[in-house]
């Protein structure tokens, strides 16, 4: 799935119970939470673009969006017209929402450590704890549970855990890239959960591949 699709499809996706809603009642009552993390491919004011602002236009004599191009959203924003099939009809839906000038305070200009800071929004100062993301924090928070049970209420799409979903509490991962090509057959898995069969690690191991089962099935009816 590439990005512009995952952008159609959600926007706002993931955290308590089933992966996606079977049912309008099940979405209603199950809210999900997808964050999709964009890594060095996102310019901010040509997406959502200041069209009232003449320091934009200004700043930007080259390669800014011209208002009349630009899809209205009020009297000083606009949006990107490459979104006029995605994310435009969501927010003339009201089912969209955007919230310029929010960011972070760090001024390393790194990409990577701007990327470390707000995945694991930690306090600026002091030693930072790189086995606690702040999307893992949050699930405990609301009462996640683990991924060896019925309920999958955190879950990673790529394909490491990253650095916003790790610690302490349990998160299934499954690259959506790997989907339909499982790595292991039915019967490897078999093997491998027999090998686990009567340790601490059986339910971890078995409630692995139920995930990675149920992730296949869900996309595969979409």
């Amino acid at each position: 799935m590439d990005r512009r699709l995952l952008l159609q499809l959600g926007l706002a996706a993931a955290l308590p119970t089933r992966l996606w809603a079977a049912t309008p009642t099940v979405a209603e009552s199950q809210p999900r939470l997808l964050v999709v993390f964009l890594r060095g491919a996102y310019d901010a004011a040509n997406l959502l673009v200041p069209t009232s602002s003449s320091f934009y236009y200004e700043a930007r004599p080259n390669i800014a969006i011209a208002k009349k191009d630009a899809l209205p959203l009020d009297a000083d924003w606009g949006l990107a017209p490459a979104l006029a099939e995605s994310i435009h009809p969501l927010w003339l839906k009201g089912q969209a929402a955007f919230v310029p000038f929010a960011g972070t305070n760090d001024v390393s200009r790194s990409h990577f450590e701007t990327q470390d800071h707000i995945e694991l929004g930690q306090a600026d100062e002091g030693s930072r704890d790189f086995r606690s993301g702040f999307m893992n924090r949050l699930a405990g928070v609301l009462g996640a549970g683990g991924v060896a049970s019925s309920r999958l209420e955190a879950m990673a799409f790529t394909d490491q855990v990253p650095l916003i979903l790790r610690g302490d509490l349990p998160v299934a991962n499954q690259a959506l890239r790997d989907l339909g090509k499982p790595a292991i057959s039915a019967a490897q898995a078999q093997t491998i959960a027999g090998m686990y069969a009567n340790t601490r690690l059986a339910s971890t191991v078995s409630g692995g591949f139920e995930v990675r089962d149920e992730v296949s099935r869900e996309m595969a009816g979409e």
